[in-house]
Parts: structure tokens; sequence; C-alpha cells
């Protein structure tokens, strides 16, 4: 069985209030949505997934 993650740009729009933070795959930097939107970059790219305010944990990318 596959799992399937929804892509960052659904999950953004459902909490636009709230800012993402992500991790690129092979760094540990952490981006922020609000100063370096997501949609700019390459999904394939984007490891991690975070909600800014709480921290929490919100999906990681499939190879």
């Amino acid at each position: 069985m596959t799992a399937t993650v929804k892509p960052i740009e659904s999950s953004a729009e459902s909490c636009e209030s709230v800012n993402l933070l992500y991790t690129l795959i092979g760094s540990d930097k952490l981006y922020s949505d609000k100063y370096f939107p997501n949609k700019n970059v390459n999904q394939s790219l984007i490891d991690k997934v975070f909600e800014d305010s709480t921290s929490k944990f919100l999906g990681k990318s499939s190879p």
C-alpha cells in the first residue's frame, strides 16, 4: 500500500494564517514559506514541512 502526500500548496491554502516552514533534501536549513514561498521551489527538492506556530511536523515528501 502506498501512502500519498497532499501537495504542499494545498496544505498551505488550508492554513493561510499559519506560516509554513520547510527543509530541502540534503540541507538542515529551515526556509519560511512567508519569505521564500514553496510554490517557487521544485517540489521534489522539499524534504520536510512544519507548521510555524506549533512546530508540528506536517509531512515528508515521497521519493
